[in-house]
């Protein structure tokens, strides 16, 4: 059984598979940043149970800073990449196979249909909001059908979950009884009422 490996992706040459990772001391919150070419791909490398094995359970949140870049969106993308053969997959499945889940910013491009003369292609493909945690990436894989895209960034349930996570935009996140607000007024005479 390989062994499980993640970390932020470095030295893909702007490809989304491949490279290497540098690999955090402990799992972390991921803040996927698009000015930072360190940090714009986050990876597991490992058995394809083992990877989602890892992520059920894991509430560290994956968040997408988008840059300038008009390409960028903001939800997550999902890939599972495997050198192994499309016969091999059909044989013993997902589950045994050695695989590299690349997590990324997602780009405008991402919702097409996928270029049948690419050599390299996701096995599995997923769209997530921003602020998905990993738990939740676990089970959309393991809903995702190879060769297409799931396109989970619209479905109500997770969005309203991300949307509890996420603070609102250049503000801290909320906290009961933290706001000043001067007390209310005295009624007005009733004359006026």
């Amino acid at each position: 059984m390989a062994v499980l490996r993640y970390g932020y992706l470095r030295g893909t040459f702007g490809l989304p598979y491949g490279g290497y990772t540098i690999q955090e001391p402990h799992p972390i919150d991921v803040e996927l940043d698009a000015a930072n070419e360190h940090r714009q791909m986050f990876c597991v490398l490992g058995r394809f149970s083992a990877v989602t094995g890892w992520l059920d359970g894991n509430q560290h949140t994956i968040t997408a800073r988008q840059a300038a870049q008009a390409t960028f969106t903001r939800e997550i993308v999902a890939e599972v990449y495997t050198e192994s053969s499309w016969i091999a997959q059909m044989l013993w499945g997902l589950g045994c196979l050695d695989v590299q889940l690349v997590i990324r910013i997602g780009r405008t491009w991402d919702r097409r249909p996928r270029d049948r003369s690419c050599q390299f292609f996701p096995v599995l493909k997923v769209i997530a909001p921003s602020e998905v945690v990993m738990d939740d990436i676990g089970a959309l894989l393991r809903r995702a059908v190879p060769g297409q895209v799931l396109d989970a960034a619209r479905e109500k349930d997770l969005v309203a979950r991300t949307l509890s996570r996420a603070p609102s935009h250049g503000l801290p996140p909320y906290r009961r009884g933290s706001m000043s607000l001067p007390s209310p007024s005295p009624r007005p005479p009733p004359e006026y009422e």
